[in-house]
């Protein structure tokens, strides 16, 4: 190659010099993100891949030629160049892609062990009024044990068994209704506090969203808003205490990729406390079954029986809450309610007769645009035949409302994730009393949508 012919090491020499380190580590966080995305850029779009790694190499080379140029006094220092104008906006673009592949590559490398702060919901068949599942992570395998009680001075319960693990989870039982606890997680000083349902009717408020901003890839984490802080955010403004709330599905981008499942914690317990201090309830979706079709990963988490399909419901209140999994296990896709789950939803919603209001969650879309879709054409006549409120999915990336029969279908796909249809971020609000059930759309833009109301 040739001598470098430095004679002068004044600061404008030396930061030539010291630029020689953007290729380096450029080539460095360039490797780091492709092999931790790689199931992202090149399994879902590989020219997208390609061409980053292309990319990668020709600013690198790019960068270090010119440097080695500049070094040799082939241009000289005090007058600029087009190449040394070149050079500077190839160490821009190259620092810029250094911090970018860091913080994707830290996303993944965080994840090898991490905590999370508790999650509450509702195991399959736990009763809201006397029961509920407490949820944690802890950063290495621990004896788990949880402090409850009715006073935060006085967390007099205790529960305190098991083998080590990571994934902690704990039900509680024989809780009275309508009453608030106190409760404290493993080695945590914070306290946290739940209220359990009512056994009479009252005036409540439940929330829903879906697809949120983990559900398209680990690097969403870095750019989309974080709906479940607004949410709780918005609730606390305005002096609303959240009974629970629904997701519908794809909380994470792939069931077997730990950096979304942090990063899906994370979001509604430590950084926002959704989930800490109310229960959250999921409609899984596809992307809870990618890689791994049986769900099992999805199993290790949450507590809800697989039949196979993870459906269940439970009462609030005068609402009866019914989750729906619509998935065909042979294919590894969406398909149309099995017999054995249609049997049971016909079944749960003539044990429901009574209740004011019947609301049913899952993931794929019964219908968009006015389609409707063929496999879920039962799901239609489910609504017909008992009377549901209101149906909420997710799956598409969009938001609309539709009436059919006098039951309200609502896409609510905008939970923070890569939403190209225009619509902002938004999530669902549930107001119930004994004499209507309010549903309207909360944008994080700040402004409010009713979708429609609904008398008892």
């Amino acid at each position: 190659m040739g001598e470098l012919k430095v004679r002068n090491w004044g600061i404008q020499t030396i930061l030539y010099a010291s630029s020689l380190l953007i290729p380096v580590l450029l080539l460095i966080s360039g490797t780091l993100f492709l092999y931790f995305n790689h199931s992202f850029v090149f399994g879902y779009t590989p020219i997208t891949g390609f061409s980053i790694t292309l990319g990668i190499l020709l600013i690198s080379s790019a960068l270090a030629w010119f440097t080695i140029r500049i070094l040799r006094n082939k241009v000289p220092l005090k007058k600029k160049t087009i190449l040394q104008i070149a050079h500077g906006g190839l160490a821009i673009i190259g620092i810029c892609g250094i911090i970018f592949g860091f913080l994707s590559a830290n996303l993944f490398i965080s994840a090898i062990r991490y905590t999370t702060g508790p999650i509450l919901t509702w195991a399959t068949d736990q009763e809201p009024m006397h029961e509920i599942t407490i949820m944690w992570r802890t950063r290495y395998p621990e004896l788990y044990v949880v402090h409850y009680g009715n006073h935060p001075n006085n967390l007099n319960e205790t529960i305190s068994y098991g083998f080590p693990d990571e994934w902690h989870r704990v039900a509680l039982m024989d809780l009275e209704p309508d009453t608030t606890y106190y409760y404290q997680v493993g080695k945590s000083a914070k306290i946290y506090d739940f209220t359990t349902a009512p056994s009479i009717e009252k005036n409540f408020t439940f929330l829903l969203f879906s697809d949120p901003r983990q559900n398209t890839s680990p690097i969403n984490v870095l750019f989309k808003p974080n709906v479940p802080k607004f949410m709780m955010k918005t609730m606390e403004s305005d002096g609303i205490d959240i009974a629970f709330t629904i997701n519908a599905g794809d909380i994470t981008h792939q069931a077997d990729m730990d950096a979304t499942w942090k990063s899906w914690f994370d979001d509604i317990s430590e950084k926002s406390g959704l989930a800490s201090y109310a229960p959250l309830q999921i409609a899984i979706g596809n992307h809870e079954r990618q890689g791994d079709c049986s769900a099992n990963i999805f199993s290790s988490y949450y507590p809800y029986d697989n039949k196979p399909g993870f459906f269940y419901s439970y009462n609030y209140s005068s609402t009866h809450i019914q989750v729906l999994d619509p998935y065909n296990y042979t294919s590894c896709h969406w398909g149309g309610l099995d017999p054995v789950q249609l049997a049971w939803a016909h079944e749960d919603l003539q044990r429901a007769a009574s209740m004011k209001y019947k609301i049913i969650a899952l993931h794929p879309p019964p219908l968009y645009h006015s389609y409707l879709n063929k496999d879920l054409l039962d799901l239609i006549t489910l609504c017909d035949t008992y009377d549901v409120d209101a149906v909420f999915y997710g799956h598409i990336h969009d938001y609309e409302t539709t009436i059919i029969n006098g039951t309200y279908f609502c896409l609510i796909g905008v939970g923070g994730n890569d939403n190209k249809s225009g619509n902002p971020p938004g999530f669902c609000q549930v107001d119930v009393s004994s004499s209507e059930m309010k549903i309207a759309m909360r944008w994080i833009n700040g402004t409010n949508e009713l979708i429609g109301i609904i008398p008892a």
